[in-house]
């Protein structure tokens, strides 16, 4: 998994980064919330490690911003802060981020939240796979509907019989065992 650690610390960004990639991530690091931006213009994450307070951009800015980004697989946002919920935390997480923890990290529960946005990203892969699917098939359903339709109305128009004498009930193959025009 690609992870942007996002610190204006560089021991900071440093160890998070040593951490991520012996748990066999790619690492990739910003110092400040401007260069997380860019960064996710060049090559769009699969995570984000951001600390909320910054100089210049904070990380509440930064998510938001990059949450504004046109990209398909948005990242989650986990900050990492020494915020606690009263100094700020939840505007930094209705800012765009999806969680956090709080530093000093713990390794474990940092371990346990990344396993836990994997798995929800790979079931909202999954879950735009199906609907593509569905879409699809709701599509070629849409024109066998519009071909059928075409044939019958091919077939009145070719009907040597008064208009009037005419009655007909046709059923296509999506709602019965096969197409059928009864005149």
């Amino acid at each position: 998994m690609k992870v942007l650690v996002v610190d204006d610390m560089p021991p900071n960004r440093k160890l998070l980064g040593r951490v991520l990639a012996g748990w066999g991530h790619e690492v990739i690091e910003a110092d400040r919330g401007s260069a997380a931006v860019n960064r996710c213009h060049e090559v769009m994450p699969d995570l984000i490690l951001m600390d909320v307070m910054m100089p210049g951009m904070s990380g509440m800015e930064a998510a938001n911003l990059i949450r504004q980004l046109p990209a398909g697989d948005e990242p989650s946002i986990i900050f990492v802060t020494a915020l606690r919920e009263h100094e700020g935390l939840i505007p930094a997480l209705e800012s765009g981020g999806d969680d956090y923890v709080t530093k000093p990290v713990d390794l474990e529960v940092l371990a346990a939240k990344i396993k836990a946005h994997q798995r929800i990203r790979e079931l909202s892969r999954q879950l735009a796979a199906q609907n593509a699917l569905l879409q699809r098939r709701n599509n070629e359903l849409r024109r066998e509907h519009e071909l059928i339709e075409h044939f019958f109305d091919r077939i009145q128009q070719r009907n040597f019989m008064p208009p009037d004498m005419l009655r007909f009930r046709a059923s296509s193959a999506s709602a019965f065992s096969g197409d059928l025009l009864l005149s």
